[in-house]
């Protein structure tokens, strides 16, 4: 390896590293907890709200205020999935134009085969 390729490996290496320790960590909503979240996101339609899953098959929804104290259930399929280690309630999306459309997909491990699933909702 040549000096300048061992020179920008070294500087690959070590600016992430330097970043890294520029970064403070604080709770972004301190008032409310979850279990087992492996996903945050919004919905794009204009209500503020935030979006968590839970891998036993809960989705959490509240509004994106740190001060939010109450949480409420969007979407429960516990009923639905298998859950624990690499399987549960893995994924969500909601549709590019979900305020008009109202679909939103999940992505789980369905309970009894394994099988990973991808479904289509619609909300009112």
């Amino acid at each position: 390896m040549n000096n300048k390729k061992l020179i920008q490996v070294i500087f690959a290496v070590l600016l992430p590293l330097s970043i890294y320790s520029q970064v403070t960590l604080s709770p972004a909503f301190p008032a409310v907890t979850f279990t087992s979240p492996v996903f945050l996101t919004h919905a794009g339609d204009g209500t503020n709200r935030i979006f968590v899953l839970e891998q036993a098959g809960y989705i959490r929804v509240f509004q994106n205020d740190s001060s939010v104290s109450t949480v409420n259930t969007f979407l429960n399929i516990t009923n639905k999935l298998s859950a624990g280690g690499e399987r549960g309630l893995l994924g969500l999306a909601f549709h590019p134009i979900y305020s008009s459309t109202r679909y939103f997909y999940i992505y789980y491990t369905r309970i009894g085969d394994g099988a990973l699933i991808v479904s289509r909702f619609t909300t009112m």
